[in-house]
């Protein structure tokens, strides 16, 4: 923020508004997301998830050599892109025994915050001072993009889904047209059993990415200025330390109980943290 704005010259108050509204507009790139999708069903599992890696990983370069904020915001939206793929994920879904799926699903999941824990005791380490140096935090991603690309280069394999499906088209190629127009594949959606549950779906995605736009437009500049660096990392400590038995709680519904279970609580639980947080903002104003 100092770097690309204030110490620029730029007002405070307009740098934070620029920079809320830029993290917020983030979002509307996830959408691009699909097209790794695309490539994951059309070529592959794993030439997309190679394709993921080392998407995020040229993000995370050009994050740090960035030295204005367009160029920073290039590299965030290349890293907003390649996370939403989520190839990873669906390789996981794919592989997984279906009775310890979300179990399976939930401990990656876990991984990926005890990262971000790790992000935080980094934040601690070269932010903190007279120089901060916040490039550093992307050396993460940059390292270890470079190490799980070397390895997925030569232990991956292909999704054992992905075959079965490739085996069926080259054995009947009638029955999967290579090229389908936009409006037959929207009709065969509608023709589907599970279209009710694809909508809600649906829904729920978009109200979560509406929900994400306007927290990212609130949350940074509301956090830079209320509270100081070390209360700032002690929200984001305490935020993962609380996602990850709730992540592990809904992993066991889901395989327990039922995947609908699993989609009810969060629905539930969802505007109820949300409830919460509001409450606890407006209750620090008051006081």
């Amino acid at each position: 923020m100092d770097e690309f704005f204030i110490s620029r010259g730029v007002p405070e108050n307009e740098a934070y508004a620029i920079y809320g509204a830029s993290m917020a507009l983030l979002s509307l790139f996830f959408i691009l997301g699909l097209a790794v999708r695309f490539i994951a069903d059309r070529y592959g599992r794993r030439p997309a998830l190679l394709i993921n890696i080392i998407g995020m990983t040229l993000g995370a370069i050009i994050t740090i050599i960035s030295q204005d904020f367009l160029t920073f915001y290039i590299g965030a939206i290349l890293g907003a892109v390649f996370l939403t793929a989520d190839i990873q994920m669906l390789l996981m879904n794919e592989e997984c025994p279906p009775e310890k799926r979300s179990q399976f699903v939930t401990s990656v999941m876990i991984m990926g915050l005890l990262g971000a824990l790790l992000v935080i005791f980094m934040r601690y380490l070269f932010m903190s001072g007279a120089n901060p140096n916040w490039r550093v935090l992307y050396f993460l991603t940059f390292i270890g993009g470079i190490i799980v690309t070397i390895l997925a280069i030569f232990t991956l394999k292909e999704s054992s889904i992905y075959l079965t499906m490739k085996a069926r088209k080259a054995a009947n190629p009638e029955k999967f047209p290579e090229k389908e127009s936009f409006a037959k594949s929207m009709k065969s959606v509608f023709k589907l059993n599970n279209f009710r549950t694809i909508v809600m779906i649906l829904i729920v995605s978009v109200l979560a990415v509406v929900g994400g736009m306007v927290a990212r437009s609130y949350w940074e500049p509301f956090m830079s200025q209320n509270f100081t660096f070390n209360e700032v990392n002690i929200i984001y400590i305490i935020r993962y330390l609380i996602s990850i038995p709730f992540g592990i709680m809904i992993g066991r519904i889901n395989d327990k109980i039922g995947r609908k279970a699993g989609l009810y609580t969060t629905l539930i639980c969802a505007p109820v943290f949300l409830i919460l947080c509001l409450l606890t903002i407006s209750l620090g104003n008051v006081i």
